[in-house]
């Protein structure tokens, strides 16, 4: 009988399972838009992508896993951009918007929850994370999964550059020009063509 339940469970967990497009609907999403999506990567619920012209999707990146509330687009890559392997875009319940002429580079992981938006122009390097979500903590007694989250969204303009490791947390809006230096976190907004750097990040100078 034990074994009756485990093999049920396994089935269960196998259904419930979301699948990435097959080799055909990769096909047909670059059809669609013109441009290069790998038949290695891993793209989920493909009627949600809008991609541009010249866009490359390469091996292992993974689109839109897990963002299953509603129906409409809420994965959007402008013209020219690339995503590199291994790099992850996950909108879950809000959306994630991309410029032209933008790269994300190996390894990194950009959530959509509360909204995020990025510019032209724009490099991300490797590994970084941007997260326009939070957990509520504030009372001690319940458990951190049982007080909700914001998501206030995440704003970076354009001509920004954040190096390898970088990340920035819900809320904040980085100006267009910025340069983030590596290993920095950054918790409050930057102004526009402001270079900073550290945990939490700061502004040493301008770029003007």
């Amino acid at each position: 009988m034990q074994g009756v339940r485990r093999l049920l469970r396994q089935v269960y967990y196998r259904l419930r399972a979301e699948r990435p497009a097959s080799w055909w609907g990769k096909f047909m999403l670059a059809w669609r838009y013109d441009c290069h999506v790998s038949p290695r990567a891993y793209v989920y619920q493909p009627r949600r992508i809008r991609l541009a012209k010249d866009v490359e999707v390469q091996d292992r990146a993974l689109l839109n896993f897990h963002s299953t509330k509603g129906s409409g687009v809420n994965l959007t890559i402008g013209a020219h951009t690339r995503i590199l392997p291994e790099a992850k875009l996950i909108p879950q319940g809000g959306s994630i918007t991309i410029g032209e002429h933008c790269t994300v580079q190996y390894g990194t992981l950009l959530y959509g929850e509360g909204g995020l938006t990025i510019g032209d122009n724009t490099r991300i390097a490797a590994y970084c994370v941007i997260a326009p979500m939070n957990h509520v903590y504030a009372d001690p007694k319940t458990p951190i999964r049982l007080q909700g989250e914001t998501a206030k969204g995440i704003r970076i303009g354009r001509d920004v550059w954040l190096g390898n490791g970088v990340r920035v947390v819900d809320g904040v809006e980085i100006g267009d020009g910025c340069v983030v230096g590596a290993g920095s976190v950054v918790t409050k907004s930057l102004p526009p063509y402001s270079i900073a750097v550290g945990s939490p990040a700061r502004v040493i100078k301008r770029r003007e």
